[in-house]
């Protein structure tokens, strides 16, 4: 009878410790005085350099969403990934941008295995550059009370963004006004005003804006100012005087009359340095300076003198004459007063005597 006959034997061999590990080196083609919208591209190598396989590796970014897949790496694989950064204008105010990638996978006993590596990128020098333009509405013919419209608009000309922007006006209080600015934005702020007689005078308003800012990185940009030049009507100087006389009649010698002058500007520019004369009183310390609407009064007196009964009447004259302050002088103008004196009454007694009288 034949039976079956079996012998075993084994042999036990231990192999060497697990040890995951992931190496992640990360490289940049541009890394300096990149500009914005310049494209870095990236090149990420992921190693495994442990002696296990790690599986499930994901692939992330700080500045790039990857839409890589995972996948898995068996120990002294390597995977390369490729991708494309745009420069953004933010990057250039900051002067760089760092770069992370970072890797994340399980070992065959499901614990986590990461690695990260890191590229920084420096970008162009800063350089802040403003430029301010100035119009405004109408630009000629204005009056007194008029409404100009200015509009003033700011460019960031440089290459870094601009913050706490001011404008300051001559003629305007702007300082509730401030702007941001990225490189080629503009800012347009819109006022008003009010033309005055003192611009009338001079003959134009010229009116100037000043901008300025601080850089988010290097040195800030310079002061940039602009003016707008706004004509006025042309000037016409022009006076009227009146004159009165109290009492009218019935004057007779040594009483009083009383004068009143009222000179007044009818023109539409100041008049200075202005005169009275009269041929019945002398108002060479008299003076008068008016603004166009405006007036000036003289009061004076005069005694009446025999001539003038004899006369009859007394015929009184002003003149007035000032210097414009723009333009041609305005004409003298004069005016006249005639006050009557009492009714002539022509009478004469006489007297005779004889020498001697008698014998």
């Amino acid at each position: 009878k034949e039976a079956t006959v079996t012998a075993t034997d084994d042999e036990k061999v231990t192999t060497e410790e697990a040890s995951a590990s992931l190496t992640v080196t990360k490289t940049a083609d541009r890394k300096t005085n990149v500009k914005v919208n310049d494209p870095v591209s990236y090149t990420i190598a992921i190693t495994n350099n442990g002696n296990v396989t790690v599986k499930d590796i994901a692939l992330t970014d700080t500045l790039v969403t990857l839409n890589e897949a995972a996948f898995t790496l068996a120990p002294g694989e390597v995977k390369t990934v490729t991708y494309e950064y745009r420069v953004t204008q933010a990057n250039i105010d900051a002067g760089e941008f760092t770069n992370v990638a970072t890797a994340t996978g399980k070992d065959p006993k499901e614990a986590t295995v990461t690695a990260t590596d890191d590229e920084k990128v420096t970008t162009e020098e800063a350089s802040a550059s403003l430029t301010v333009t100035k119009t405004a509405t109408p630009t000629s013919g204005v009056e007194v009370d008029d409404i100009i419209t200015y509009k003033v608009t700011v460019e960031n000309t440089g290459n870094i963004t601009v913050k706490d922007g001011a404008l300051a006006d001559d003629h305007a209080d702007l300082s509730g006004v401030s702007f941001l600015l990225k490189p080629e934005k503009s800012f347009s702020y819109q006022y008003t005003y009010k033309v005055t007689q003192a611009d009338i005078d001079a003959g134009e308003i010229v009116n100037t804006v000043a901008a300025n800012a601080t850089a988010e990185r290097g040195v800030d940009p310079e002061e940039v100012e602009t003016s707008a030049t706004v004509t006025t009507v042309a000037a016409s100087a022009e006076l009227s005087i009146t004159k009165t006389a109290t009492p009218t009649s019935g004057v007779k010698v040594d009483d009083i009359i009383t004068y009143k002058v009222t000179v007044e500007n009818i023109g539409n520019v100041s008049v200075k340095e202005g005169t009275l004369e009269d041929d019945h009183a002398d108002l060479g310390e008299e003076s008068f300076a008016l603004e166009p609407g405006k007036t000036a009064n003289f009061e004076y007196s005069y005694t009446v003198v025999q001539a003038d009964v004899d006369t009859g009447k007394i015929v009184n004259t002003v003149k007035a004459n000032a210097t414009a302050e723009r333009g041609d002088d305005p004409e003298e103008v004069e005016a006249s007063a005639t006050v009557t004196t009492v009714a002539a009454s022509a009478e004469l007694s006489i007297t005779k005597t004889a020498t001697p009288t008698s014998g």
